[in-house]
């Protein structure tokens, strides 16, 4: 998509007789102070929820009344001009050739609205919102001090798609910090039950014992004793079966409750007669008579209560083994045997379903790791493709102003987050030096390596990281081995670093040395790039060197504008000027609350207001001429020849 901004127009409010248009190149717009320039702006960022943050800022409820001015306070700006009106930008992509009419509409807290060739509303207007670049006064420096917000200026071609990549890393993060509970929980499970199946076969042996020395059972007692098992077993299964039909019932019963829904959706299509609708209606007709008959059919009601079958079950083979008790009361050598024989066996039989638990929880367990590696690979994979996408712009930029701006780019370094969580993990764990500690297991040791030492009790192999002592790091794993915030750490994400170097009078000098404004003109590489979507920034000259208007900025401007839409609010006549702005707009009040309408025109029918409004009127412009001229006469003669200035 390749989007150009044509119109603004509010239906209330500062601007709402002073519609703005826009020029396919460089649109700049110029005007006094408090003649609503940075609203401009900031009506379209809040059109296009261009910064959601900074867009919940521009509605707040300003306890100022008077004239928003323009300048970086922007606090209920929009809720102050707009005056419960409604902002509409016309615009239009042109795909391949193909051009599209857009219309972008936005009032009070709604979201956005977006409509193609002004009839058909997208349902997902995220690709047209996305697609809009604006800096306000004073971002470039906020910028240039936050080094998040520098790489978001590298990731601003590809914004889409690496928004997208940073929140499947983020849930990603989240789903892996949950899998460790769950892990250790299983691990605890699976020792328990080994401590009690290890016992399995010394009562094995137990039993084979007794059976081996018992007196040999009559034919009559074996008979009935088996006959007594069987019934045991019937018993308990099903008492099982009973009690799962209970749980199945309550799990289905939220579902059978939605049957008179179903069949009120099946009413509503069939009122439309069409093929489709009446089909559908059948199927959901279908569905929810499935639903109602299932539950009709556990409705209990005429139906036997399952509590007193087991009951009646249980009486009648209480009668049906006495029989049985009564050979155990005639024979009590054997009948002695038998009970310490029947409580091995039921022992045997518990260790026996634990042994099946213990192997579904082994597997489940597996399962777990498994899904925990995978989950740290696709985590790994995500980054390294946002280093990539990064680099490659670093790369472009790089080739084309290194002279200037030479940025490097460092993968995945050492999040603030991740030392925030290792330092609260060891908090009362009253080791030596402890924040020295803590300070080198952030440094040292990634997150899903410190899970997976503490998990194995490798107290060695931290020792062998960190270079410490290993009685230390002994009671350092086993103070975090029942921590059960040990998983945060890997919710941290570490991001990319971006590293920006500028030549001043050649001298290779970092952000850190450099001025404010040196600071704010070295992040012009990463913005002044071609684009397929508009640029807007507001008084760039307020952040940056005025050396650097010129030498930097203009030249930039000149070339950039033939390959995207640029648009400048600006008090410094050298940008549409010596930028050759295509069009002008001349912005004024005819009241405190009230923009008149725009002057517009290009360069040269704009001379009078930018001499006027921008050079400070003729006669200041005049007098500058004399104080320079022969300071320009004498460049003039070192650079280009003789000069002889205006007077």
């Amino acid at each position: 998509m390749a989007l150009y901004i044509q119109e603004l127009k509010v239906s209330a409010g500062y601007l709402e007789d002073s519609p703005v248009r826009f020029h396919n190149q460089l649109t700049c717009i110029i005007g006094a102070r408090g003649t609503c320039k940075s609203t401009i702006v900031e009506t379209i960022r809040y059109a296009f929820n261009c910064d959601p943050s900074r867009v919940e800022l521009l509605l707040q409820d300003s306890s100022n009344k008077d004239q928003p001015q323009d300048g970086p306070s922007s606090k209920g700006l929009i809720r102050a001009t707009l005056e419960g009106g409604a902002a509409l930008v016309q615009a239009y992509d042109n795909q391949a050739g193909q051009r599209s009419e857009l219309s972008v509409e936005r009032s009070g807290n709604e979201p956005p609205r977006v409509f193609r060739d002004g009839v058909k509303e997208l349902a997902d207007p995220t690709s047209v919102l996305t697609c809009v670049e604006i800096y306000s006064q004073g971002d470039l420096q906020r910028i240039a001090e936050d080094g998040s917000k520098r790489l978001d200026l590298i990731d601003q071609p590809n914004r889409q798609r690496v928004e997208a990549l940073k929140s499947e890393r983020r849930q990603l993060a989240d789903e892996l910090s949950s899998l460790g509970p769950q892990i250790r929980q299983l691990r605890n499970d699976i020792e328990d039950l080994k401590g009690q199946v290890k016992h399995l076969e010394g009562y094995r042996a137990e039993l084979a014992q007794i059976q081996k020395e018992r007196p040999e059972l009559s034919q009559e007692m074996s008979t009935e004793r088996e006959a007594f098992q069987r019934r045991e077993a019937i018993l308990q299964r099903a008492r099982q079966i009973v009690a799962r039909r209970e749980e199945v019932i309550a799990e289905l019963q939220p579902f059978i409750d939605e049957a008179p829904s179903f069949i009120q959706s099946a009413q509503e299509l069939e009122t439309t007669d069409t093929l489709e609708t009446q089909s559908l209606a059948q199927l959901v007709r279908s569905f929810a008579d499935a639903l109602a008959s299932m539950g009709d059919a556990m409705i209990v009601g005429a139906q036997p209560d399952p509590d007193s079958l087991l009951s009646d079950l249980a009486t009648r083979f209480e009668n049906q083994s006495k029989p049985y008790y009564e050979l155990l009361q005639k024979e009590e050598q054997v009948t002695e045997s038998l009970k310490q024989e029947d409580g091995i066996k039921r022992q045997i039989q518990h260790l026996t379903a634990a042994e099946t638990q213990l192997a579904g929880l082994f597997d489940k367990h597996q399962s777990l790791v498994t899904q925990r590696q995978k989950l740290r690979q696709r985590i790994e994979l995500i980054s390294d493709t946002l280093y990539q996408l990064r680099i490659e712009q670093v790369e472009q930029i790089n080739a084309t102003f290194g002279n200037v701006v030479l940025l490097t780019l460092h993968q995945g370094t050492r999040s603030k987050a991740y030392q925030d969580l290792v330092g609260q993990l060891l908090r009362g764990s009253r080791l030596h030096n402890q924040d020295d500690v803590s300070a080198d297991l952030a440094e040292r040791v990634r997150p899903c390596d410190l899970v997976d030492i503490v998990e194995s009790g490798d107290s060695n192999r931290l020792a062998e990281v960190l270079g410490r002592d290993l009685g230390q790091m002994a009671r350092l794993v086993a103070f975090l081995i029942d921590n059960a915030s040990l998983y945060q750490v890997e919710t941290a994400i570490f991001d990319d670093w971006l590293e920006i170097t500028m030549f001043v009078d050649g001298v290779p000098k970092p952000l850190s040395q450099l001025s404010k404004g040196q600071m704010a003109t070295a992040l012009l590489p990463l913005i002044l790039r071609p684009a397929d979507y508009p640029l807007m920034f507001d008084q760039p000259e307020d952040d940056l060197d005025n050396r650097f208007i010129y030498e930097t900025l203009i030249k930039q401007i000149s070339a950039l504008k033939q390959k995207r839409q640029l648009v400048f609010v600006t008090h410094n006549a050298n940008i549409p000027v010596l930028g050759e702005a295509d069009h002008i707009v001349v912005m004024s009040m005819k009241s405190p609350s009230r923009a008149a309408a725009p002057l517009e025109g290009d360069v040269e029918s704009a001379k009078e207001p930018i001499l006027a409004i921008l050079e400070g009127g003729a006669e200041a412009f005049r007098l500058r001429q004399r104080k320079y001229g022969p300071l320009l006469a004498t460049q003039g003669n070192a650079h280009d020849g003789p000069t002889t200035p205006e007077s």
